[in-house]
């Protein structure tokens, strides 16, 4: 498991930076969402509808017992679902985010999201 803390702010700007290039499309289920993936340290996201590709680094501080490369899929609901959970969080906050190849947990000071 990849642990990483990411301010609140820095997780919105990402979020929705990344949003509007996620596919639309039915028959491409699998670029439906965010793909997050950490090498070397750094957690970066990235979106495609197919035609475009948009890649930005996430800000965080790595857990030090990360292992390996991290990667996982987060759906376009999930997304969503994040944005409504940090418009009611306080811009200064922090995220605990844990991935393990199957699953991400978003943990804020009164809120938990486990995308599956």
């Amino acid at each position: 498991m990849a642990h990483y803390c990411i301010e609140n702010s820095v997780l919105v700007a990402k979020l929705k930076g990344l949003k509007p290039f996620q596919s639309k499309e039915s028959t491409r289920l699998y670029l439906n969402g965010i793909y997050l993936h950490e090498d070397d340290g750094v957690l970066t996201g990235a979106a495609t509808d197919g035609h475009i590709l948009c890649v930005m680094e996430i800000e965080s501080d790595v857990g030090d017992d990360n292992k390996g490369d991290t990667s996982f899929i987060l759906p376009r609901v999930a997304v969503d679902d994040l944005l409504k959970i940090l418009a009611h969080q306080p811009k200064e906050g922090r995220c605990l985010l844990d991935i393990d190849g199957r699953k991400a947990r978003f943990d804020f000071h009164d809120v938990t999201l486990e995308v599956l």
